[in-house]
Formats: structure tokens, C-alpha cells, sequence
């Protein structure tokens, strides 16, 4: 079906988080369960700005380091998935440029086999894995909104990211589109960002891991979305 949908606020929350391509999100946990299970899920809802750069969304590690798994936009809008090793890496890519000034939800997984992309609750591209053995562990962290210390940095508003320990299914991601953290199935998630407090520098994570962040930019409260310039259109 087709449709669209108007949100105002932080959409799953009561705020979001207002990014200007300096800012970003650190935080020092290492989500190193991804090593263990080799498996992963990146998600977020963000609402992008047109630019002409590359732009980080969630990642887990830092400046294409071993270890990192990362789900970002390309100069072009196109949204990727990517890992590396200690050897080199891979990655895929979504060809289209979602970057149109509306609500979007990203979803990059790896299931041991498969990396794949969702844009808004629809699988858009599946491509097996080539190159390399297990997903590494690491030691840089994980960032939102810039991949550690360099850019590419975002340029929008994000109002929610989560990363998980497994590969979510088609029919979780679209259940869990819309739900906050109390009403989803978390089974497996490493830590849930609902930027619900709208203000200073602590990003709070939702799950019992506690693996919070620090923000050192602007927010965006419940009611200031232009909604006309929030349409999400969703395509079965």
C-alpha cells in the first residue's frame, strides 16, 4: 500500500536530535556481541538534509577501522552498509538518493550470509557476503551522526537509532518501525536511542545494557517539525 504519514516531535519519541555536520553522538561501548553472534542490525530514523557529501548515520567502530560495521550515505544520497576486516572489507549499496527532506527509516543487516538494506520497512537490496572471516571485535566505540573523530558527519535530524546483536527479519523491522521501546520486542538489542530528554548532553539508552552516549549538539522538541515537510510515503 501507499500512503502518507505526518509526524511531529522526535516521531517514536519526544525529541530528536538536530544534527549541523559538526556534531555527533559518542559512545564507548564496543558492541562486541555483533563479534560473537556475526551478526548485526542498524537502524535509525532520520530526516536528511540535500547535501553533496557523504554523511555517517550509525556506526559501530570508527574511520574504517577493523571491526566497523557502518551505515551511512554516500556524496550521491545512496544509502550503504558496510564491515571491514583486518583484511579489507565490503560493502553494498542502495542506488537511489533518499536524501529529500522527509522522514526516512534506515536498516542495514548482516545475518552471517547476507548484508542487506530497508528503506522504510522495504528490503531493497540482499547481496551475500565475498570477503572476510568473522566480524572483529574493536576498541573505538560506536558514533551516530559521524564515524569517530572525522567526517563524513551528518547533516539532518535523527529521532532514533538502535543496534542489535542479530539480523532483524522483513516482518520485525516493519513492526518495530513505529513502536517505542516499551512496546517493541528487544530480544537482542544491544541498545535502543530514543532521544526522549530534548535537551542537554546525555543520550540515554532505552535497554537494560545502559550503553549511554554523549551529544554535544542541538535538539529538536515535539512540535517543531514542519509536518508538510515530514511526508513518509511507504511502498509494499
Amino acid at each position: 500500500t501507499a500512503g502518507d504519514m505526518y509526524f511531529s516531535g522526535g516521531l517514536i519519541g519526544n525529541s530528536a536530535l538536530d544534527f549541523d555536520a559538526t556534531e555527533k553522538v559518542t559512545i564507548t561501548e564496543n558492541f562486541d556481541g555483533i563479534a560473537t553472534t556475526d551478526e548485526f542490525t542498524l537502524e535509525c530514523w532520520v530526516k536528511g538534509d540535500t547535501e553533496s557529501a557523504a554523511e555517517t548515520l550509525v556506526v559501530r567502530g570508527s574511520n574504517w577501522s577493523t571491526g566497523t560495521c557502518q551505515l551511512y550515505l554516500n556524496a550521491d544520497g545512496y544509502l550503504r552498509l558496510a564491515i571491514y576486516y583486518d583484511d579489507g572489507g565490503e560493502e553494498i549499496s542502495y542506488d537511489t538518493d533518499t536524501r529529500d527532506g522527509k522522514w526516512h527509516n534506515y536498516v542495514g543487516t548482516f545475518d552471517g550470509t547476507d548484508l542487506k538494506i530497508y528503506v522504510d520497512g522495504k528490503l531493497v537490496v540482499s547481496t551475500p557476503r565475498v570477503n572476510g572471516p568473522n566480524i572483529p571485535t574493536q576498541t573505538n566505540g560506536a558514533f551516530l551522526g559521524a564515524r569517530g573523530t572525522t567526517t563524513p558527519i551528518f547533516t539532518g535530524q535523527m529521532g532514533r537509532a538502535s543496534i542489535w546483536d542479530t539480523a532483524l527479519t522483513p516482518a520485525q523491522i516493519r513492526t518495530m518501525m513505529f513502536q517505542n521501546f516499551t512496546d517493541a520486542t528487544t530480544t537482542n538489542c544491544l541498545a535502543w536511542y530514543q532521544f526522549d530528554s530534548g535537551t542537554g548532553t546525555d543520550i540515554l539508552d532505552s535497554s537494560s545494557n545502559s550503553f549511554d552516549g554523549t551529544y554535544d549538539g542541538d535538539w529538536v522538541g515535539a512540535g517543531t517539525f514542519d509536518s508538510w515537510l515530514s511526508t513518509l510515503k511507504f511502498n509494499k
